[in-house]
């Protein structure tokens, strides 16, 4: 059964649940992933990291919250 967006089990140990892994599935056609990571993170200098950074346009930053809230909710 699902109860806001978790998936509730009853079984002999009692009720269990779980979030509704669509939300991978929605984060992951958002990004645009479609290969799997091999390193998880790029290092950069703080000062080649400081010259590149910009603000978000609005639909990144709309993208960017919606993303963190789905990672939220999974965790």
């Amino acid at each position: 059964m699902k109860h806001l967006n978790r998936i509730l089990k009853w079984t002999n140990e009692g009720i269990t649940y779980e979030t509704d892994l669509r939300h991978v599935d929605i984060i992951i056609k958002a990004l645009g992933v479609t290969k799997p990571v091999t390193r998880p993170m790029v290092c950069k200098s703080p000062d080649e990291a400081d010259a590149k950074d910009k603000p978000l346009s609005d639909e990144e930053a709309t993208l960017y919250r919606s993303c963190t809230i789905r990672i939220r909710y999974l965790a």
